[in-house]
């Protein structure tokens, strides 16, 4: 997508496959919300560093603290529901992995299991070690949650429901946990690391080439919904007739078949040849 729209010249065409769209600071901020909510809730007094990481040890150490605190947590109804909660603000889904059978839209508790394992992933990696990383590239720390909303957040997301019936479940006040959240102290951010990474790793919405992005439904890593934020860009930036946004029913992150890559690829070929975009409706991708 950043080859898209920053050196249009030397493609006609491009195809992103369950791509970071939402961009760099977005994704981490929003990795920053789920780990920010399991140490308020889980390990207040952890001292669990969540920015500012001064090396990979430093990271691999976050990192296993915060794994060791969710394997704990998710021995009891209340750790599990506010677990279900910290995957909510990441919209992370129930059902991630493709090698799982599908939940029940109402078997809370399998859909928390597949997402306690996402959020271990997610805390393993992204939230601790490829942070470190990227905050040595930005030269600080390009996430904030100053001002942030969990409230808000939660509302909007499609695991709202599921959160309120583990709650319930485990005698918690949900009132209460986000009033928690609200008081905490927050993480602000470096302005120069966040200058660097809106630079680098962020999108305008303006395409100048055909662009067709496909994304799993049931993806963890990179939540569904980035593909909204992408959308709302190119629409800013008047480029919606060049995007079009093909979604795979499957569970887990780029899970797409060899065939569903074919389709899309046939997609984008036949939109440079033509001009239209004849095939790239679910009926058309599907056949």
């Amino acid at each position: 997508t950043a080859l898209a729209e920053r050196h249009a010249s030397r493609l006609a065409g491009s195809l992103s496959m369950c791509g970071l769209v939402q961009g760099g600071v977005a994704n981490w901020n929003s990795t920053l919300d789920p780990v920010f909510a399991l140490r308020t809730l889980l390990a207040p007094g952890s001292g669990i560093r969540l920015t500012g990481l001064a090396s990979p040890a430093a990271a691999t150490e976050a990192a296993d603290a915060m794994t060791g605190v969710l394997a704990e947590a998710q021995h009891s109804a209340a750790g599990r529901a506010r677990i279900a909660l910290a995957a909510a603000l990441h919209n992370i889904p129930g059902w991630n992995d493709p090698s799982q059978p599908r939940p029940a839209p109402t078997d809370w508790d399998t859909q928390q299991s597949g997402q306690y394992q996402a959020v271990v992933g997610l805390v393993r990696f992204p939230a601790f070690v490829w942070r470190q990383e990227a905050e040595s590239r930005a030269g600080g720390s390009m996430s904030w949650n100053t001002g942030v909303d969990y409230r808000a957040m939660l509302r909007s997301s499609p695991y709202r429901k599921e959160v309120q019936e583990l709650y319930a479940k485990a005698g918690l006040s949900l009132k209460s946990d986000l009033n928690v959240l609200d008081r905490a102290p927050r993480t602000r951010a470096d302005s120069k690391a966040v200058d660097w990474m809106s630079r680098t790793s962020s999108f305008t919405g303006r395409l100048s080439r055909p662009q067709l992005n496909i994304h799993t439904t049931g993806d963890a890593l990179i939540p569904v919904q980035s593909e909204s934020a992408y959308r709302r860009a190119a629409t800013a930036a008047g480029s919606t007739p060049l995007l079009r946004q093909g979604f795979v029913d499957n569970a887990g992150h780029c899970t797409f078949s060899p065939g569903e890559q074919i389709a899309a690829l046939h997609a984008l070929e036949d939109r440079i040849t033509t001009g239209h975009w004849r095939g790239s409706d679910p009926a058309a991708l599907n056949s």
